[in-house]
């Protein structure tokens, strides 16, 4: 009842590497159903030590797979092909991770490279609303309420059944796409 601001200064604190970069500079996904892979490239340059060279790559998604292929090194440099997989296995739901690429840079506030991944795995099939309330239901009232179910590809509901005799269910197709289930 007695709200207080306050004000907090934050200290950040960064390093800007000029001698390595990633093309492009993040994995962009997009959106895509549950049940395909989706793989996409990348590439990362190294201008600096020719010893230079990445020692491992570590993810926290389980429907990620990662993993990095010297292309080319030189007097001066490497590059390196990345290839990153969203398997097809991975859950429905938001992607916002990072890729961290462990290197043999001695010095420990270097040694590790970040490269974001983003992205949106949507469910085969998919009801809205996805918990449907009845609510409180006097005695001898009727009380409707409308399901819509998409798919990713065409599908046919061909039946809706419920152990409760008070309930029941008009189908409609909207689209091969979308169903419309009408609840009384």
């Amino acid at each position: 009842s007695k709200p207080s601001f306050a004000e907090v200064q934050m200290q950040v604190k960064t390093y800007i590497r000029a001698d390595v970069g990633f093309d492009p500079g993040s994995i962009e996904f997009g959106t895509t159903t549950q049940g395909k892979s989706v793989v996409k490239r990348a590439y990362l340059q190294y201008e600096g030590r020719p010893d230079w060279a990445l020692i491992g790559v570590q993810k926290t998604n389980p429907g990620i797979r990662a993993e990095a292929r010297e292309a080319r090194r030189t007097s001066t440099g490497v590059v390196y092909e990345i290839l990153v997989e969203l398997k097809a296995t991975a859950e429905p739901g938001y992607i916002h991770d990072l890729l961290k690429f462990k290197t043999n840079d001695p010095d420990p506030a270097t040694a590790s490279i970040f490269l974001p991944i983003r992205g949106v795995v949507t469910a085969p099939l998919t009801a809205k609303p996805a918990y449907l309330q009845l609510g409180v239901v006097p005695k001898n009232a009727t009380v409707t309420k409308n399901l819509v179910v998409c798919g990713s590809s065409p599908f046919k509901i061909l039946s809706v059944e419920s152990n409760d005799k008070r309930m029941s269910f008009l189908k409609t197709d909207i689209s091969p796409k979308l169903r419309l289930i009408f609840l009384g």
